[in-house]
């Protein structure tokens, strides 16, 4: 695979970014990591790098930048994009999915393992790395592929179905609501009164409000545009 950076200077930029916007932005597709430099509003220089077959996102915890993608250990990158070393994030070289969350509040990093029988794992990682905490999800009706957080609770995005957990717990053991089986990502969650909303995209963006107690759910497309 090559390894060879393609770097871009005087980018042309259309339309306008914040003078005060500086520092890197970073996003990995089909194992290769894209990085644009920003300053003072100007799109400074354009930079990719081949990091692994099958890395398809980056995210920022502490001082690391990790790539991580489906059925593989993160690897930790530098801002030069180039590979540090192989990361074991949820313990016993637990092979991960390709969606970690770092949580704005207290700075914990959330994971799911990679198909496991007869398990998936919710691995939750403490800001700096010291302590790691791991429940099993067991009673998942299939593959579970992301996970969103809300204040007190995990939504699990599985396929065909979305599941609501809190976040603590030896084990999980999510309430599940069958859902659209063509929902491919979850936007965003919060919780709101005794139910939970999530946003997911797909061939629509839809909202589902998920009712914990009744265990029912409501659904609306928002727009119908792929």
């Amino acid at each position: 695979m090559p390894s060879d950076a393609t770097i871009l200077t005087d980018l042309l930029v259309i339309g306008a970014l914040p003078e005060a916007l500086s520092g890197q932005y970073l996003v990995a597709g089909e194992g290769m990591v894209h990085a644009v430099r920003i300053g003072a509003g100007q799109a400074v220089s354009y930079r990719d790098r081949w990091i692994t077959m099958g890395a398809s996102n980056v995210v920022s915890f502490g001082s690391s930048i990790l790539a991580v993608g489906d059925g593989a250990l993160a690897r930790e990158v530098d801002a030069g994009l180039e590979t540090v070393r192989r990361v074991d994030l949820a313990g016993a070289r637990r092979r991960l999915t390709a969606h970690p969350k770092v949580d704005p509040i207290t700075g914990e990093l959330h994971l799911l393992t990679y198909v496991a029988d007869p398990s998936q794992m919710h691995v939750t990682v403490s800001p700096g790395g010291l302590t790691r905490t791991i429940r099993s999800i067991d009673n998942a009706p299939s593959t579970i592929r992301q996970l969103e957080l809300t204040r007190d609770d995990v939504v699990l995005l599985a396929d065909g179905f979305v599941g609501v957990t809190g976040r603590t717990g030896v084990n999980a053991n999510p309430t599940w609501f069958e859902m659209d089986r063509d929902a491919r990502h979850l936007a965003t969650a919060h919780a709101q009164g005794e139910t939970v909303v999530a946003y997911a995209t797909g061939p629509s963006l839809m909202r589902w409000t998920l009712h914990r107690r009744a265990k029912t759910v409501d659904h609306q497309v928002l727009d119908a545009t792929p």
